[in-house]
């Protein structure tokens, strides 16, 4: 945590509130984080599942889509 704020680079971090590894709590505040770094908390994701409720879906993990969508906006903006 405490390199967290010298980030300079643009820096998504994604967690889960109900992470049986890394609790909540661990995590850092926005008071942690650089200017080029931001944290994204979802209520259910466990520890890197992020992946529908239905075991069955032929959709992949819904953490793929964001990652994507990142490195989208990423190379949107710096061209």
């Amino acid at each position: 945590k405490k390199f967290l704020s010298s980030i300079k680079t643009r820096t998504l971090l994604i967690g889960a509130s109900d992470d049986p590894f890394v609790p909540e709590e661990s995590l850092p505040d926005d008071s942690e984080l650089g200017q080029e770094t931001s944290l994204e908390m979802y209520p259910r994701g466990g520890h890197l599942g992020f992946c529908s409720a239905n075991p069955f879906s032929p959709e992949p993990c819904w953490l793929d889509y964001r990652i994507l969508a990142e490195l989208r906006a990423v190379s949107i903006t710096t061209g």
